[in-house]
C-alpha cells in the first residue's frame, strides 16, 4: 500500500548526518584502499596473487593476508563480542595500520592498534576490538 511505500523510501539527507555519515565515510575508504592498495583488488587469473586466512575459533577471529606483486596487506576480523589479541603470523616486516574500524572517526570506542606494528622479530599481538576489523599494509611498500 501507498503508506508503506512512503514509510520504505530511502532518506538521501540522512547520509550527511550522525553515524550514517560515519558509515558513508568508512565505506568511501574502503572503496579508495580497494582501488589503490594493490593487494586489495581482484587478482588476475591464477597467479594474481597469494592469500591465506587462519581462523581464530574460540576468538571468533580471523586473520586474512594478502599479497600481489608490489605489496602485502593483512586484515584481522574479530566477530565476537569481546576485544581480542590475535597471535599475528604475519611475514618478519615493519606493517602500519591503514584502517581501524574502531577508531572514533568511524564511531567506534578508539583502536588500540599502534600505527605501526613490527613483525620482524616474530608474531606480534594485535588486539582487536569487539565486532570491527584492522588494516594493516607493509610499511614501504604500497597504499596511500
Amino acid at each position: 500500500d501507498e503508506a508503506t511505500f512512503l514509510r520504505s523510501r530511502v532518506d538521501l539527507d540522512l547520509r550527511n548526518a550522525g553515524q550514517h555519515a560515519q558509515l558513508l565515510a568508512l565505506y568511501r575508504e574502503l572503496i579508495r584502499l580497494r582501488k589503490t592498495v594493490p593487494a586489495l583488488s581482484v587478482p588476475d587469473g591464477p597467479a594474481g596473487g597469494a592469500g591465506a586466512v587462519s581462523v581464530f575459533e574460540p576468538e571468533k577471529a580471523l586473520l586474512v593476508l594478502r599479497e600481489r606483486a608490489g605489496g602485502r596487506a593483512a586484515a584481522a576480523f574479530n566477530f565476537g563480542d569481546a576485544p581480542v589479541s590475535l597471535s599475528a603470523e604475519i611475514p618478519p616486516a615493519s606493517w602500519r595500520k591503514a584502517l581501524d574500524s574502531s577508531d572514533v572517526r568511524w564511531g567506534g570506542p578508539g583502536g588500540a592498534v599502534p600505527d605501526v606494528l613490527d613483525a620482524a622479530a616474530g608474531a606480534p599481538l594485535l588486539p582487536v576490538a569487539p565486532r570491527s576489523f584492522v588494516l594493516l599494509l607493509e610499511d614501504g611498500k604500497e597504499g596511500p
